[in-house]
């Protein structure tokens, strides 16, 4: 994988994890465990101004007011917002995005999403997120490449607007999204196909 032109070969600050726990250290507060973050990031910072970068972003998941509170004072959800703003604390390149709702309820996974999609639109930050709900996947992504055994399709530009390129895509897709593709030549499987829609009925 290359991020900006460079090939990844090991831990950067230059991306950020959001896991699918929170992962926070419970000594700390919610300020605290973004402080962390910022500290490594920018080490010759002021205390000043570290605490005011960290308050900006955890009022940008709305937990201004929580600043001081440990992890066990938080509900999960609010955990998990401490998560996404250690992770976007830090300016990185790439966001990674490890099933961050899948342990979360179904009420708390909806809002969260539509958080981050909102924050990302304000930063223009980039992501790449790893999901099995396909429905997630529609919803948050821009381009969607389907993984089977851990490879890739033959082509990147495959993705769930396109004919899926195999039995499991055109499962996944059509149970999404209702729309049953083929390719223009009569045969299903070419990733590279645009979606074939059936003209809609006069009524």
């Amino acid at each position: 994988m290359f991020v900006a032109g460079r090939e990844i070969n090991g831990p950067s600050l230059d991306r950020a994890v959001i896991f699918q726990s929170h992962a926070l250290m419970p000594w700390l507060s919610a300020m605290g465990n973004v402080a962390f973050a910022v500290r490594s990031r920018w080490p010759q910072w002021s205390a000043d101004r570290v605490w005011a970068h960290c308050a900006k972003y955890l009022e940008l998941v709305n937990l201004k007011g929580a600043e001081n509170k440990r992890p066990a004072e938080l509900s999960g959800g609010m955990k998990q917002r401490v998560g996404i703003a250690r992770a976007l604390a830090i300016e990185p390149k790439m966001l990674l995005m490890d099933e961050p709702f899948s342990a979360l309820d179904a009420l708390t996974r909806g809002v969260l999403q539509d958080e981050v999609r909102r924050i990302c639109a304000e930063t223009n930050q980039t992501v790449f997120m790893i999901t099995h709900d396909v429905d997630e996947a529609i919803l948050l992504a821009d381009k969607i490449v389907l993984m089977t055994m851990a490879r890739m399709p033959r082509s990147p530009r495959s993705c769930a607007t396109r004919c899926p390129a195999t039995a499991t895509a055109t499962r996944c897709t059509r149970s999404a999204l209702l729309c049953p593709a083929q390719s223009p030549g009569g045969v299903p499987g070419d990733p590279l196909a645009p979606v074939q829609r059936q003209p809609a009925a006069r009524l």
